[in-house]
């Protein structure tokens, strides 16, 4: 590479001598750091020119591209850094003759053929351009597109032919490195995909499995060349837990090519890309912009209509383009991704040869792949012969070492470029080869440390994750004249990518491996730096990512500050209806607050959060499991302590009365209840609300149904969806569904099954708006039993069986066990007694152990009911007797009346009865 300052020669003459001499000195010194930025070796400089050469320790295509980038960068920085002068620049590709030096190191010489091209074709270039050779050109070709301005040749003096040269203004990586590197050995993979599988009428699609580094991504990058392209996403380790984050990204790209998403221009994009009758609302939703969605719009439907949508778009731009599509890294997709991919799998419009989804090996992908019909490929490791053949092509290695390198790899490709790549750059160092890093960590930090000028900007990128903004970055590392250049040195060198964002560390493995360097107290810094800064500096991305800047804190180490950011990540969560994440940041919470105020009186937000965590762990397990016992025994313990009119006591009452309703103690709620009605007394709608859905609820359970008819009346007089359609997130069950199901058995118990099965519809239409399709097996279940009750015995066992394919959908174990149940008692009511005694003696005996105890008494009845008919009359008087004394004992009433009539047509004392109406 040759550089010339243009206008030298007037420049001297304007300026005194030692102001020029100052001009050349800050010219060298520029030319000399940015030629080092792209890992080139300024070689001389003489008057106002330079000479530099790239590529003195591995001759290849990267090489060629450093050097084109450091010349644009030149020509581009030199105006802005020095007085507006400009300079010319020749680059020419060839050999050149090398010495060892005092130190063993390669030194070029500085005369030659090719050395006097390039000073031709520096003299060819106009003021603020770069002319490269023919040979540069083609070399480049395989990687970059390039923007060539000219066209033109010449005659090297002493020579007859003709060399051609180009001028370039600017170029683009290649959105493929297939040319650069064809993927070996994966023919027959690739070849069956393409044709549809082995039985492809059975495949929905296919999942690449392999471990890291076996080469899934440069299969999907290989079949999106042999069509019209892929659609491929991928998700991230540092933002899994941000729903539908790669499907949003590239919807984004879709819509809003080389721009950033925009809500005012949102609709014109849906438009362009035949998409106008959806929701505009909901895709900037998934697309994270600031919207007002509708408020009977509860997070768990807004949810719901996120991933439907988002798959209607991607299934409308797989039809259109006639491209692939492929997902990357499955393993750490979100839930809503993953529900996302399940109807794209099922969509007719998406031919299942075109769908491919790459994970490693384990349970996440192999299930997923089981439950979609998804065609399991293997990718095996390379064979030796592949591993030379890739050394050959691409590296400069002796014999010897190109041995030793495939033997360690054992055919993981990125462990063999990695080992290839150390062994490349420190065969000066080490030249019988004695060291060679026995796992791929070792031998990415082995190529990160010899970047010595660049060790500290990849060590910081690795703390932002593996995608990262630049200014994120520059909140870590402070920017200078020279960062663009670094940055291009490293996407060229294959350690970043360029991606919409932003950057990208080329693999997972290479950001783990950057990260693992740090020391730990220094990485705990730099983490607290980062996220306070970007609460300071950037509250979009800070509300957007919460769970980001919760992972940040924690690592960084403050326990106040990882309270709060778990806290807010949580409460983002639990509204987002993602309870899985939502209890791991909030039981996060709990713990640290805990540690805060291990010597004080107590956190102030602790009984909330435990509150809050309570509830998230109900919409994942159920009121039944035993940590959520354990939640809420912890509850009821805390509460003893906490101030009398602490606004969470509502919350906390709620969940408390539930648990014991669930478990069958309803004498104990008479206290509790009462002190709940107290309190709200004095607060909100809102916390009387959930007072009178805990009344009505032990209206019903008790037989008083007067009680439970007035408390139904008045949620009915009181609840608005716009502000309670969302509470069921926070305390488990949404308040006018709980009363509507009380309702059901209320009309029930007076026999008018119209008005039972009225009511039902309303609650199963109320659920709908809210979004609170989880608790729909709870309405078929518990409401279908009223209707049998109300007479209609095959109309409630379809709704419970209904009821029960969608608990077993859901994996809510409760509500299945519960219908399993029901289902069991009207089999027996309807004549079924032997197979259905058996079955219902194992789900009680279920029920019992986990704790899921209400309807006990009238479940012990019917299996008496059940052991009579079949004529064992000893084992039918002790389930009788067990189902009177679990009335007495748990006061729970609400179906005394027909364990009255099981006891008496088993038992017949008319005592019995007298006992039974006073209880």
């Amino acid at each position: 590479m040759f550089v010339d300052l243009v206008g030298s020669t007037a420049l001297a003459d304007m300026l005194e001598l030692e102001e020029y001499d100052e001009v050349l000195s800050d010219f060298h010194r520029l030319v000399g750091d940015i030629v080092t930025a792209y890992g080139g070796t300024q070689l001389q400089h003489f008057g106002d020119g330079s000479m530099a050469c790239f590529g003195l320790r591995r001759d290849s295509e990267d090489a060629a591209l450093a050097s084109l980038a450091c010349s644009l960068s030149l020509a581009r920085q030199m105006p802005e850094r020095l007085s507006g002068q400009q300079v010319r620049i020749g680059l020419h590709t060839g050999p050149v003759m090398t010495h060892p030096d005092a130190n063993g190191a390669l030194e070029p010489q500085l005369t030659g053929f090719h050395v006097s091209v390039a000073a031709r074709l520096q003299q060819l270039a106009r003021p603020g351009t770069v002319v490269i050779s023919g040979e540069t050109r083609s070399l480049l070709g395989r990687v970059a597109r390039l923007r060539v301005s000219s066209t033109m040749s010449f005659k090297n003096a002493g020579t007859a032919r003709s060399i051609e040269c180009v001028e370039v203004g600017s170029f683009t990586f290649k959105l493929t490195d297939v040319q650069k590197n064809p993927v070996l050995e994966r023919d027959d993979c690739i070849a069956r995909i393409a044709a549809g599988g082995f039985d492809s009428g059975l495949d929905a699609g296919f999942l690449l499995a392999g471990p890291m580094g076996i080469g899934k991504t440069s299969v999907l990058t290989r079949l999106a060349a042999t069509g019209p392209g892929m659609i491929l996403l991928a998700a991230r380790a540092n933002l899994r837990r941000k729903p539908l984050f790669a499907i949003a990204e590239a919807i984004a790209a879709a819509l809003f090519p080389g721009s950033e998403p925009s809500t005012y221009f949102l609709e014109p994009a849906l438009d362009r890309q035949g998409m106008a009758g959806l929701d505009s609302k909901i895709v900037a939703d998934i697309l994270g912009l600031a919207v007002e969605i509708a408020p009977k719009l509860s997070p768990e439907l807004r949810r719901q209509k996120r991933i439907a949508t988002a798959a209607e778009m991607l299934a409308r731009l797989i039809e259109a383009s006639g491209s692939w599509f492929g997902f990357d890294d499955l393993q750490w997709a979100d839930a809503e991704s993953v529900a996302v991919l399940e109807r794209l799998i099922a969509d007719p419009r998406c031919p299942p040869n075109r769908l491919v989804l790459a994970s490693r090996p384990g349970p996440i992908g192999l299930d997923f792949a089981k439950a979609n019909r998804l065609s399991l490929i293997s990718l095996q490791p390379l064979s030796d012969h592949a591993a030379h053949t890739i050394l050959a092509r691409d590296f400069v290695l002796p014999a010897t070492t190109r041995g030793r390198v495939v033997a360690t790899a054992q055919g993981n490709p990125l462990f063999l470029r990695a080992l290839a790549m150390h062994a490349g750059q420190t065969r000066a160092e080490d030249p019988k080869g004695r060291s060679l890093p026995q796992t791929v960590e070792a031998a990415l930090q082995s190529l990160i440390a010899s970047l010595e000028d660049d060790r500290e900007l990849i060590a910081n990128a690795a703390i932002c994750g593996r995608v990262f903004r630049r200014e994120h970055l520059a909140m870590l590392v402070p920017e200078d004249a020279h960062t663009a250049d670094r940055l291009a040195f490293l996407v060229i060198n294959g350690i970043f990518d360029v991606v919409p964002e932003g950057y990208s560390f080329s693999h997972v493995l290479t950001r783990d491996a950057a990260y693992a360097m740090i020391p730990p107290t220094h990485r705990a810094s730099l983490h607290r730096t980062l996220y306070r800064r970007l609460l300071r500096e950037d509250l979009r991305f800070a509300e957007t990512y919460p769970t980001v800047i919760a992972d940040h804190a924690l690592v960084g180490g403050d326990v106040v500050e990882t309270v709060e950011t778990s806290l807010a990540a949580g409460m983002h969560l639990l509204r987002c209806a993602n309870f899985d994440e939502a209890s791991q940041y909030l039981g996060r919470a709990v713990r640290h607050m805990e540690l805060a105020q291990r010597d004080a009186a107590g956190h102030p937000q602790l009984l909330a959060t435990q509150a809050y965590f309570a509830s998230a762990q109900v919409q994942r397990f159920g009121f039944t499991h035993p940590n959520v016992l354990a939640s809420y025994q912890r509850l009821e313990k805390m509460l003893e302590g906490e101030p009398a009119d602490l606004p969470e006591r509502t919350v906390v009452y709620y969940g408390i009365l539930a648990h014991r309703m669930i478990s069958g103690r309803i004498r104990e709620c008479r206290t509790l209840l009462a002190n709940m009605g107290r309190f709200t007394r004095h607060h909100g709608q809102r916390d009387h609300i959930l007072w009178l859905v805990n009344e009505a609820a032990y209206g019903l359970y008790s037989g008083r149904h007067r009680r439970a008819a007035t408390a139904c009346e008045q949620v009915e007089a009181l609840y608005d969806i716009a502000r309670d359609g969302s509470l069921f997130l926070e305390v488990g069950a949404d308040p006018l569904a709980s009363v509507l199901s009380a309702q059901v058995h209320l009309a029930a118990r007076g026999g008018d099954l119209a008005s039972s099965m009225a009511i039902m519809a309303r609650a199963k239409d109320h659920l709908g708006q809210i979004g609170g399709i989880n608790q729909l097996p709870w309405i078929q279940i518990f409401c279908g039993a009223a209707l049998g009750f109300a007479g209609d015995g095959a109309r409630a066992r379809a709704e419970i069986q209904e009821g029960i394919a969608l608990a077993d959908e859901q994996a809510s174990a409760f509500w299945s066990l519960i219908g399993r149940i029901w289902d069991a008692v009207f089999a027996i009511r309807g004549g079924e007694n032997v197979d259905a005694r058996a079955q219902l003696e194992a789900l009680l005996d279920h029920a019992g152990q986990v704790g899921a105890l209400i309807n006990r008494p009238l479940f012990t009845a019917t299996l008496a009911q059940a052991c009579d008919a079949l004529g064992d009359g000893a084992m039918a008087l002790t389930h009788s007797a067990d189902a009177v004394a679990q009335l007495l004992k748990t006061g729970e009433g609400m179906f005394a009346h027909e364990i009255l009539a099981i006891r008496r047509s088993i038992a017949g004392p008319a005592a019995l009865a007298h006992r039974l109406r006073r209880c």
